[in-house]
């Protein structure tokens, strides 16, 4: 089962112009079926609060920053998103929390899935039994 150490910066390619930078996602560990993004996220308010089952993605900031907490039952670590140029691949399995949104963040997450409610875990307690923890 799928730890913290499996997610990973993930670089896109990165071209400098001489009056703009691109960034693009030239390969992803899975065929992209859905992409989203976060915006205009209220001060103070935190998203995500999940784990998928089966769904794996890259989160990127594409403007501002924002910080992306990840828990795999057992260890945890947070990166602070806020380079357009470098993402985070989040594997199945993983709880992830996302806050510190500054006023002019935009989250973009490239998954693996389609939405599907059931696919999402909401309960850490749940979580962490799948997992084969036992919450303390």
């Amino acid at each position: 089962m799928n730890t913290v150490a499996d997610c990973k910066p993930w670089a896109l390619h990165q071209v400098q112009g001489s009056h703009d930078d691109v960034s693009a996602i030239l390969t992803l560990p899975f065929t992209v079926q859905r992409i989203y993004y976060l915006y205009d996220v209220m001060p103070g308010a935190t998203r995500g609060h999940h784990a998928h089952r089966k769904l794996e993605g890259v989160m990127v900031a594409s403007s501002g920053s924002f910080d992306v907490e990840l828990h795999d039952g057992k260890n945890s670590f947070v990166l602070t998103l806020s380079d357009p140029a470098l993402g985070l691949f989040i594997p199945n399995m993983i709880w992830r929390v996302v806050r510190n949104f500054s006023t002019d963040a935009v989250c973009l997450v490239f998954a693996s899935g389609k939405f599907e409610e059931g696919e999402m875990i909401y309960d850490y307690n749940e979580f962490l039994k799948m997992k084969g923890y036992v919450n303390l």
